[in-house]
């Protein structure tokens, strides 16, 4: 069978988020205010790491334990944790033997792909659509080659519980011979390969971040519910961003947790030489501009797409934009 389940015991700067529902702004305004906020974002990544900390608010460090004191819901019952695993026995046993260990109780489900390779995106769709059904209000992701700390799984849920705005948060990953060392603290740059903040582990705060690398995310599933499953055009890279973007986009916040910890061996998703899979690896990234940078998936499925220049759609965006300020100036009279 392809799967099977198994019950098993940077940068600290906030992301301002809105959401159009939660406020009753129009989604006209909605898009141009949280341009100027994701524009204040982007200049806010060229702080560096230090003075960046001054700036983050003492509430948002170490909140786990904030909520665990403050009597926060209880852990659930099972925690679903979906892994999509590929011709690494050992590293999957390994990572199952972390779950194992865990003090909140989870249920892993594992896709195989070592003989039926659907690659990584639709397998991890595909056990969550097996998980959803038991209803959970958190699922998780899980890379075999990831090994959580003996507390990551309830300090997550902890964190979640204490965020109910967020969305999807990540663990801090640290160096398999360094654990002192964070060598994903979130994620940066995503386009055209991913790159993610690092450094000393005592650098590193709860903090909202741009998105969460897939080795290991807790999604509330109530964002699911919103949003749908991760997008597998993104077949081998890229869904992870992809789905954080979506999600920010729908109003939901993405965060790092910095008391969850886990070990990432670092290197096993890409070290069997593949030119095919390299190809994939193109693809995703080709889809991921045409989907989010240049337009081109707009304009290949609508009517009107391909007359959309880059510059008639700037000229309607000033249009739009002017309208604006005169229905503003109209209702304020």
């Amino acid at each position: 069978m392809a799967s099977y389940s198994a019950s098993v015991q940077a940068h600290n700067t906030l992301i301002p988020s809105f959401d159009a529902r939660r406020t009753g702004f129009s989604a006209f305004r909605a898009v141009f205010i949280r341009r100027a906020c994701i524009a204040l974002a982007e200049y806010a990544w060229t702080i560096p790491l230090n003075t960046l900390a001054d700036f983050t608010d003492a509430k948002h460090h170490h909140t786990t334990e904030m909520a665990r004191q403050a009597g926060f819901l209880e852990l659930p019952t099972m925690m679903p944790v979906v892994i999509p695993a590929f011709k690494a026995e050992a590293k999957l046993a390994k990572c199952l033997k972390h779950l194992e260990s865990q003090t909140a109780p989870c249920q892993a489900f594992v896709r195989d792909n070592s003989n039926d390779n659907i690659y990584f995106t639709a397998a991890i769709n595909e056990g969550l659509r097996a998980s959803l059904d038991a209803k959970p209000k958190y699922l998780m992701l899980l890379n075999q080659d990831m090994y959580l700390h003996q507390d990551a799984v309830e300090q997550l849920v902890y964190f979640m519980e204490y965020h109910p705005e967020c969305g999807i948060a990540q663990p801090l990953q640290v160096h398999q011979e360094d654990q002192q060392f964070v060598i994903c603290g979130g994620g940066l740059e995503a386009f055209p390969f991913g790159k993610h903040s690092h450094g000393p582990l005592a650098d590193f705060r709860d903090a909202e971040i741009p998105w969460c690398n897939g080795a290991c995310m807790i999604l509330r599933a109530n964002m699911i519910k919103e949003i749908g499953l991760l997008d597998e055009n993104l077949r081998f890279i890229g869904s992870d961003s992809d789905y954080c973007f979506t999600a920010r986009a729908r109003g939901w916040q993405v965060w790092r947790c910095a008391t969850a910890l886990g070990v990432h061996e670092t290197g096993s998703s890409s070290e069997i030489a593949d030119p095919a899979l390299e190809r994939i690896k193109v693809e995703d990234m080709l889809y991921f501009a045409k989907k989010w940078l240049s337009g081109d998936l707009y304009r290949g499925l609508s009517v009107e797409g391909s007359g959309l220049s880059a510059k008639i759609v700037a000229e309607w965006m000033q249009q739009l934009a002017a309208a604006g300020k005169n229905l503003d100036a109209e209702i304020s009279s």
